[in-house]
């Protein structure tokens, strides 16, 4: 994996833990690490949530994406992923492709609202870079 590459997931990782645990996990983490007291004895000048966080998102990032691609597995009752090439560098100067695909494909979470009719939806979440 690329150093690029980890670095993204790692920045990813954290933006998703942060708003996983801030937002949707509470009193689980505890269940996810150590145990509150060692993780105070880590990070003396932390509270007990905020290094709980810091346990979960430094321990070690997992790369579970799936690729996307033409035509690429997805829900049997919806359409495939579609890329079509749509100008050619050698025919219009430039290579432009157009890609097509519904919001349930790939790596990807989803909020209660999903299955649940009057469920949360992403914008009932604070938003935790404001």
């Amino acid at each position: 994996m690329s150093s690029n590459r980890r670095s993204f997931l790692k920045l990813l990782g954290l933006s998703t833990a942060s708003f996983t645990i801030g937002n949707v996990l509470g009193n689980i983490v505890p269940m996810l690490t150590s145990s509150p007291k060692e993780l105070e004895e880590e990070n003396p000048k932390s509270s007990t949530k905020e290094a709980m966080v810091t346990a979960v998102v430094y321990r070690k990032v997992i790369d579970l994406t799936h690729w996307l691609y033409h035509d690429c597995p997805c829900w049997a009752t919806l359409p495939s992923m579609k890329i079509d090439q749509t100008y050619w560098a050698a025919r219009d100067a430039f290579t432009l492709h157009e890609i097509k695909f519904h919001t349930h494909i790939g790596t990807h979470y989803d909020f209660p609202a999903h299955f649940i009719p009057e469920g949360k939806t992403q914008t009932d979440f604070p938003n935790p870079e404001s």
